[in-house]
């Protein structure tokens, strides 16, 4: 198999752990992200590194030409990097929350872009795109990440149809609840206090999701059957819209999407997480 993927936010978690399968699947992987010494377990594999700050024109533009004169012209191309800060809307400060657009949605849809090309040129392509449970739901003190991630699903529907034509396919992968780095650090800073006016609630919201992920079965686990389902997604004739793993987060997604009314799903999740 000559077919190159590339895949944003490969140092670690499952970024790195989808850069791993899809290189035991037969792809040319590239990992990029912008630590290159966190990396050096996917080149020891065989897996190609490379420096990537996807928030940054420049960095993006460099990155492709190495992979392109190294590797070759991208066929997949896996949009994993991203970041989940949380608290109250109104009180994250708004440089913060334009940082979770950015890097979430704003430059997944500016490297999509600069690889659609090639992708159209020869009439195959694929773009994954990693969502979220909460790209389909909404949780409270998350509103800037819930945001990206609903609007990487609207960006992936509509890129759906219009590629189709070309035979380039996009798809989104939800994971569920999984005990990562960024989990880790992200409940470390956001502990109660730093919102005075929502005090309790938020301490109370960031003690359920402490429970959450410490209750999840566990990083490695989770993260490969996100990364098999990146596989599927890049390997099927015909892949699926949306692909949820593991088995919780599509659970969660059933019952919000199909089985309760939003208004009932929102409730009931305000009243979980103590709000």
């Amino acid at each position: 198999m000559s077919k190159v993927a590339l895949v944003t936010g490969g140092s670690s978690g499952i970024g790195a752990m989808i850069a791993e399968e899809l290189h035991k699947a037969g792809f040319k992987t590239v990992a990029a992200a912008r630590r290159l010494e966190k990396m050096a377990s996917l080149q020891a594999l065989g897996v190609t590194a490379v420096q990537l700050d996807v928030t940054d024109e420049a960095s993006t533009d460099r990155c492709l030409a190495e992979i392109r004169s190294s590797v070759g012209e991208i066929d997949i191309l896996v949009n994993c990097a991203g970041v989940a800060p949380m608290g109250p809307a109104e009180m994250v400060p708004e440089e913060i929350g334009r940082h979770v657009l950015e890097v979430n949605y704003f430059a997944l849809i500016s490297l999509t872009r600069k690889c659609l090309p090639y992708m159209r040129k020869q009439r195959w392509g694929r773009v994954i795109n990693i969502s979220s449970p909460a790209g389909v739901f909404t949780q409270p003190f998350n509103s800037w990440y819930n945001a990206s991630k609903h609007a990487v699903e609207g960006f992936t529907k509509s890129l759906r149809q219009e590629v189709a034509q070309f035979g380039v396919v996009s798809s989104v992968i939800r994971p569920g609840a999984i005990k990562s780095e960024l989990m880790d650090s992200v409940l470390n800073e956001s502990a109660a206090g730093l919102y005075d006016e929502y005090d309790a609630s938020y301490g109370r919201y960031v003690d359920v999701q402490r429970q959450i992920f410490s209750r999840s079965s566990g990083g490695e686990a989770d993260s490969r059957k996100v990364a098999l389902a990146v596989v599927k997604a890049a390997t099927s004739r015909n892949p699926r819209l949306s692909y949820n793993a593991p088995l919780s987060a599509a659970a969660t997604v059933f019952v919000c999407r199909f089985l309760l009314p939003e208004n009932v799903s929102n409730r009931l999740f305000a009243r979980y997480m103590g709000c």
